[in-house]
């Protein structure tokens, strides 16, 4: 994967460093210490879009809207227009349900995968534990009438608490320990459960007592399920592989409700709750279905819903006509005429994992070259604009995964993909359109691809080794003598010798002097870390690992590894980088940034703007800024000057002149 464009690139000799130099000596300026900027922070660069966990509709307000996804919540007060991150305290956790207070709509719950159950008071600015955690939630559900009963479905069962979250109690007597998948509150106070087990339960008397309701069902996964909004005994579930089924009994008998749905592997089931016979079922491939006729018969809608893979509806509570679809990695649609026509509503919203990026060679004279951002899932965004907007570009592209991106700095539109599951894709225009190989790689799992100085490619399979192109990723020969294990993570090349490459196996870190020829072990220093990925520091023979202990430098081209004095105090690194300053920079696990100016002897968390606290990847751009790849998006810092080189200084060492 790559880390930093410094790899890739030769030395830029126009950097604004050496252009501030020039001018100093010329005489041209006088710096003031009142001069000197502050250091820039971090600033969201999007791509917007991305995986939708979770939506929900204040039945008080329907333009206040709530956005879940992984380890973010975001919140609309324009009902979904714009959205604005939240949810400070939620870190890694997704969002997996949502539950707004009817009575007091600034206090929101949130049921996480990881968790457990969290609360906010603020609109969900902010969060703190409940008495549920470490567990996952799968589904919230609030008593409208006793403010302080919740019911929980997790992965363990069901629980219900009856002062606002503070404690739990598990929900057992008939109730299985399954995986309580969703949960619905009928409208005379029935309460119902479906789990992962395809069985349907009832309860009577607020959860403390269930008896089975799943005569007919097909025993497939209930993933939603809907207690109609006028008659109580009227229920709809949706299964993840049998489609809509209907009971009008309380769940006595099922009947399948199915007609007109293509795609039965279905992943909700709404009501509008004014509107009771109208129904809409989000599917995991064929987009939303709907029926207007109590599920007699549904209808697949389009109107501009472009998203096929769906992962939820919500439907405005308060009367209005609006409704909300979130996809698996589209982000949210949102349809104003009661889900007749949809418009993309992603301002705001960055839950797009950017796990690579790479940037191609600019079209002309003072155009900024093309940003790639490797999506896993999602395929591959591209931004010709220094990354103000971003469109995908997939034509070609059979396989989403994206894991890896390469392009060419020297000659404009070639770039290459890795994908998990279908190999390696080339383009020479700039992933207009995108081709397979003429001889593929054997292993189509290839996780790493590199372009080194001389034109030469390389990838990394997982499970055939190390594998080399010579003609711009047409035919690939493989290139693994000398390795002990074939399962390829990483690719590294030093960007002053294209000979000399690093990869890391099972086995552990390898070395090539020879382009690949032969590999030898490198695991001096190294051999109980788990190394994650390398650079190339400015200093020849220099290189920096980022392991799962902190970092490692070698000042002897590989050959051996002394980890640095100095410890992020998040030591699980997953991403490494140089400014062009020289100040080595990490991404972590859990814990955003952090730089060091002293050969890593001590590290500053720089992390002011950065809301993904987990970082997938850092990379230099040609004109100094610093990027980095979360499951957040993209986040930018720009370069600044200091005394004593770029992002790697302190304003004390400026001097005031007259």
């Amino acid at each position: 994967m790559s880390t930093s464009q410094f790899r890739n690139r030769p030395p830029n000799p126009f950097s604004p460093f050496g252009a501030l130099i020039a001018i100093l000596l010329a005489g041209f300026v006088a710096i003031t210490a009142s001069s000197v900027a502050a250091a820039p922070s971090w600033y969201s660069l999007g791509p917007e879009g991305g995986p939708v966990a979770s939506l929900a509709i204040d039945p008080a307000n329907g333009n206040l809207v709530y956005l879940g996804g992984e380890g973010a919540l975001f919140s609309s007060n324009d009902g979904g227009q714009f959205w604005t991150p939240a949810g400070a305290g939620l870190d890694a956790a997704a969002v997996i349900a949502l539950v707004i207070d009817p009575a007091t709509s600034t206090t929101l719950w949130a049921g996480t995968d990881l968790e457990g159950v969290l609360v906010s008071v603020d609109s969900g600015a902010t969060f703190t534990p409940t008495g549920l955690t470490n567990v996952g939630v799968t589904a919230l559900v609030r008593d409208p009438f006793d403010t302080n009963r919740l019911w929980a479905g997790t992965e363990n069962g069901g629980t219900t608490s009856l002062d606002a979250g503070a404690s739990w109690t598990p929900m057992t007597n008939g109730l299985p320990t399954n995986a309580v998948l969703t949960l619905a509150l009928a409208i005379d106070g029935s309460l119902y459960a479906g789990n992962d087990q395809g069985e349907v339960y009832l309860s009577t008397d607020s959860g403390s007592s269930w008896i089975p309701r799943s005569t007919n069902l097909p025993g497939t996964p209930i993933v939603g399920l809907v207690a109609d909004s006028v008659a109580a005994a009227t229920l709809y579930v949706a299964t993840e592989d049998d489609g809509v089924w209907k009971s009008v009994d309380s769940g006595m008998a099922w009947t399948l409700a199915n007609s007109g749905i293509t795609a039965p592997a279905l992943t909700s089931v709404d009501q509008d709750s004014m509107t009771p016979s109208t129904l809409y079922a989000s599917s995991e491939g064929l987009g939303l279905f709907r029926s207007d006729d109590a599920a007699v018969g549904w209808s697949p809608v389009a109107g501009g819903l472009t998203a096929l893979q769906l992962t939820g509806v919500a439907v405005d509570p308060s009367g209005s006509l609006n409704v909300l679809a979130g996809s698996e990695d589209a982000g949210v649609f949102r349809s104003t005429d009661g889900g007749v026509n949809w418009t993309a509503a992603n301002s705001g919203l960055t839950l797009t994992s950017v796990e690579s990026v790479a940037e191609g060679a600019s079209p002309g004279a003072g155009a900024p070259g093309p940003i790639y951002a490797g999506v896993r899932g999602s395929g591959v965004q591209r931004s010709l604009d220094g990354g103000a907007t971003w469109e995908t570009i997939n034509n070609g592209l059979s396989n989403l995964r994206v894991v890896d991106v390469a392009a060419d700095p020297i000659t404009p539109g070639r770039v290459w993909v890795a994908t998990d599951g279908g190999g390696v894709f080339l383009s020479t225009d700039g992933g207009n359109i995108w081709t397979s190989p003429t001889v593929t790689i054997p292993e189509p799992d290839v996780l790493a691809i590199e372009l080194a100085t001389n034109g030469t490619l390389f990838a990394g399979s997982d499970g055939s080794g190390v594998y080399r192109s010579v003609d711009g990723g047409q035919t690939w020969t493989a290139a693994s003598n000398g390795l002990t294990d074939l399962d390829i993570s990483e690719v590294s090349i030093d960007p002053t010798d294209p000979n000399r490459l690093l990869t890391i196996t099972d086995d552990g870190v390898f070395r090539s002097l020879d382009g690949a020829s032969t590999w030898s072990n490198a695991n001096s220093g190294l051999a109980a870390v788990g190394a994650v990925t390398f650079v190339f520091a400015p200093t020849p023979g220099e290189i920096w690992a980022a392991t799962d202990v902190g970092a490692y430098r070698s000042v002897d081209g590989g050959a051996s590894w002394t980890v640095t004095a100095g410890t992020p105090s998040d030591p699980i690194l997953t991403a490494i980088a140089f400014d062009e300053g020289g100040a080595a920079w990490v991404g972590t696990e859990t814990s955003g940034t952090f730089r060091s100016v002293d050969g890593g002897a001590s590290w500053s968390a720089i992390d002011e703007g950065l809301t993904a606290p987990g970082i997938e990847v850092l990379y230099l751009e040609s004109n100094g800024r610093l990027l980095a790849g979360s499951a957040h998006g993209l986040f930018a810092r720009d370069a600044v000057l200091f005394a004593d080189g770029f992002e790697s200084g302190s304003t004390g060492a400026w001097t005031a002149t007259p």
